[in-house]
């Protein structure tokens, strides 16, 4: 370590509290600039010691000022089996973002999908998401689905007028009806 970042090699990471911890993340090299950046290569995702998923790399900020964040969400389902989705996301300004989705379903493959959202806070907000996955062991095969919208602000038409008006629009594409509960993330709405 320096006064800047410390370097770990060979490291094992978890939030968990029990002991032995029951998932961590072992990376074969970790950069952590405090207040800064979390940045990690190699990492692979244990669940009760049992390898499941492999990604090269892994990068937080820790402060602001950094336009890309990754977030990953292991979990399970009866429907889905084991998973693990991860976001992607830049900000191209305070005002629009960019998100890329790589999931993995131990029961039905992989899924991918991209959004745009741009929000500017009590004026506007505006998105389009997209999602595919082609699933395993099912006669459904390729699935997916595209969403979409937005909210919009008025100014007052008189000042002496207490009400506000407001425009609202939303649509959903979907190859089945239950892929909106079965693989779309969040409404932002």
């Amino acid at each position: 370590f320096n006064d800047r970042r410390y370097l770990y090699k060979k490291a094992s990471v978890t939030s968990c509290d029990d002991e032995p911890a029951h998932y961590h993340i072992r990376s074969s090299r970790i950069y952590m600039a405090p207040n800064r950046y979390f940045l990690a290569y190699n990492n692979v995702f244990f669940l009760s010691g049992i390898p499941l998923l492999y990604f090269p790399v892994l990068y937080r900020p820790l402060g602001e000022g950094t336009p890309v964040t990754s977030s990953f969400h292991p979990g399970y389902d009866r429907r889905n089996g084991v998973y693990i989705k991860s976001s992607f996301v830049y900000k191209f300004n305070p005002n629009i973002r960019g998100k890329l989705f790589l999931d993995y379903f131990g029961r039905k493959g992989f899924g991918t999908g991209a959004e745009v959202d741009y929000r500017k806070p009590e004026k506007d907000i505006s998105n389009l998401s997209l999602y595919r996955i082609r699933e395993t062991g099912t006669l459904r095969g390729d699935r997916w689905g595209a969403s979409g919208g937005y909210w919009h602000s008025f100014n007052r038409f008189s000042e002496s007028a207490p009400a506000r008006y407001y425009s609202q629009s939303f649509f959903r594409l979907l190859s089945a009806p239950q892929f909106n509960n079965d693989f779309f993330r969040n409404n932002p709405f």
